[in-house]
């Protein structure tokens, strides 16, 4: 299934293994989940999970992106969007969905406009879905 993992969906993902998050990167792992991104989503994945307050190490992080890159779906062309989410940080996860037609995981939902050309998961209906 591809999909489109918000910068939180991985955050919490590695932080608790057990939780829907951790679920979704295992199934990323193993080949069930591809990672749909973009640049600008690998830029902000790179830069949050770097954070000293997080501790992770930087080889696992190096690790995981370049798996999201050898396994993943890269967009190269992200055409914008009239639908405009709440939290800009948000835009790129959103516009790249858009452009394959795939979901959005996401942990906020309330951020992203409802009936839009995205549908937008919850970790836990992410994992209903898988």
């Amino acid at each position: 299934m591809r999909l489109v993992l918000d910068t939180n969906v991985v955050v919490s993902g590695l932080l608790s293994v057990n939780g829907p998050p951790g679920k979704i990167l295992n199934h990323l792992l193993h080949g069930r989940v591809v990672a749909v991104y973009s640049r600008p989503i690998l830029d902000e994945y790179a830069t949050v999970l770097a954070r000293r307050k997080f501790s992770f190490d930087p080889e696992d992080i190096d690790s995981l992106i370049e798996l999201i890159v050898t396994e993943g779906w890269a967009v190269l062309r992200i055409p914008r969007l009239s639908v405009e989410c709440s939290d800009p940080k948000d835009q790129p996860f959103y516009d790249c969905a858009a452009a394959v037609s795939c979901p959005l995981v996401n942990g906020n939902l309330k951020h992203f406009p409802k009936g839009g050309p995205v549908e937008v998961l919850s970790p836990a209906r992410a994992i209903e879905r898988l």
